[in-house]
């Protein structure tokens, strides 16, 4: 069973006093670190070692309780007695007839309990009502003042500045407030103020040093100069006597003497060297087979830069393009779609609309750079490298625009089969389903035939192609190759 606090019946008992065993609760608890204790009377005679008479329940009511007429109260909740009265009794002890319930004094304070719980603390009985918004209150969130009890701070400062105008205007002087909280709270300022740390002047303390670093050194220097004792010159100096040099008596030859002595006997003549005949030339016969090896000098080996080409790496496997080309009257379709790729390779597959299928691996070719040139078309200028399939001399070399937006743009090639050279080149935009692609427009001439190429950033390079008696045009692209659309009939 459930015991109630010792002090508040009203309340369950939430610890027991390690000194007394007493049922407290929230209210009453004393948080030591030996322990919960009823008050600090019991902690501090636990803490010196006294002892504590035990705390003892009442089992039963006295009997003189129980004996007079007054009510039992079970709780303070109770609008009513939980059982009527005696009349006889009430009759002879002359008391009046009271609704309320007897009053219950909250620990440590002088409030009792109204019978409500606190709005702010629904486990705490209320002491008391604000005058002012009727809000009830315990102990812990009462505010008393001069015009009443509040329940915060607010409702005070509120009711203050109702009653100061009244207090002047009848001309009483308004109550006197008694502590600096109650002041601040009447003011509506906060009740707690915090003191701002001391701001220290960091320039001034940094000109005072700077003077004080020039001052003192001039300072110290001519306290030096006024009193450090003049040095006075010696009236007799010290006389130094130095000798005479002395000189050698003997006379100086003016003439140099030659220590090395004179052979009388001439040299000998030189030897004579006899020159030989130079030798005869030899004629040589052309014709004649040269006997031996004869070994010719290579030239020095030149790096050449390469540029490995793979339009299909960027692109995911499955992608496909569809071109219509039209020739002599005829329409014919053509998909072209990436299978699989490598970081070296890659498989084109094939379908036609008159019924061909294909797959195709390639190999990236890799390109030789032989040098850059520039073309100029109406006033704008083409940076292009050229590039030949291999190291030959008579290679053919095919000058290729620079650009990541119109890559393959091929404007001059002297293949001998095919020899190209652009005329005009322009920029165009083209649109394919619901897509714009920017092209750039090679016009030219293709073994002396005018042709018309649009290139775009596709890995097929150009998306639409016109020379003589042929067009090829791009009209539908996916990523499924599984679900290309059927060929136009």
């Amino acid at each position: 069973m459930d015991k109630s606090c010792a002090n508040h019946p009203e309340s369950m008992a939430l610890a027991t006093c390690k000194a007394c065993d007493k049922s407290i609760c929230l209210m009453c608890v004393v948080d030591e670190k030996e322990g919960t204790f009823c008050s600090s009377e019991c902690h501090a005679a636990f803490v010196e070692g006294r002892e504590v008479p035990k705390f003892v329940e009442s089992a039963a009511e006295p009997a003189s309780v129980a004996s007079s007429g007054a009510q039992k109260i079970e709780s303070i909740f109770d609008d009513g007695p939980s059982a009527p009265a005696a009349p006889a009794s009430s009759e002879g002890m002359n008391l009046p007839p009271s609704d309320d319930p007897m009053p219950i004094v909250a620990e440590g304070t002088k409030w009792r309990s109204i019978g409500t719980q606190c709005d702010n603390h629904s486990d705490t009985p209320a002491v008391a009502n604000c005058d002012r918004c009727g809000k009830p209150v315990c102990a812990l969130c009462l505010l008393e003042a001069a015009q009443g009890t509040f329940c915060s701070s607010d409702c005070m400062g509120a009711t203050a500045q109702q009653a100061a105008p009244k207090a002047t205007s009848g001309g009483r002087p308004a109550p006197a407030v008694s502590g600096k909280a109650e002041q601040a709270a009447l003011q509506g300022k906060p009740v707690f103020k915090f003191k701002e740390p001391a701001r220290t002047n960091k320039a001034g303390l940094i000109a005072i040093c700077a003077v004080f670093a020039v001052v003192i050194p001039v300072g110290c220097y001519y306290s030096y100069k006024a009193f450090a004792p003049e040095s006075v010159p010696d009236p007799n100096p010290p006389i130094v006597n130095t000798p005479d040099p002395v000189l050698d008596p003997r006379p100086v030859d003016p003439r140099p003497v030659d220590p090395r002595p004179v052979d009388p006997r001439p040299a000998d003549p030189p030897p004579v060297v006899a020159k030989n005949p130079d030798p005869e030339p030899v004629e040589r016969n052309p014709d004649a087979t040269p006997k031996g090896v004869i070994l010719r000098s290579r030239p020095a080996p030149k790096a050449v830069p390469v540029r490995v080409l793979n339009p299909w790496s960027e692109e995911r496997p499955g992608s496909w393009y569809r071109l219509r080309t039209t020739a002599g009257g005829k329409t014919t379709y053509t998909d072209i779609g990436l299978k699989e790729k490598t970081s070296g390779s890659y498989v084109l597959a094939t379908a036609s609309s008159d019924g061909q299928t294909g797959e195709k691996k390639v190999d990236a070719p890799t390109v030789f750079l032989r040098g850059e040139q520039t073309f100029t078309f109406e006033g704008r200028e083409f940076l292009c490298e050229t590039q030949t399939a291999s190291m030959e001399k008579d290679a053919a070399k095919t000058a290729v625009l620079i650009s990541s937006k119109y890559p393959g743009a091929v404007f001059k090639s002297d293949a001998a089969d095919a020899p190209f050279t652009a005329t005009k080149v322009w920029e165009y935009t083209s649109r394919v389903k619901n897509r714009s692609f920017d092209c750039l427009v090679v016009e030219g001439l293709l073994a002396k035939q005018p042709v018309k190429t649009y290139y775009a950033a596709l890995p097929i390079h150009m998306i639409r192609q016109e020379k003589a008696g042929e067009s090829t045009v791009l009209v539908d692209f996916g990523d499924d190759w599984a679900k290309r659309p059927a060929f136009p009939k």
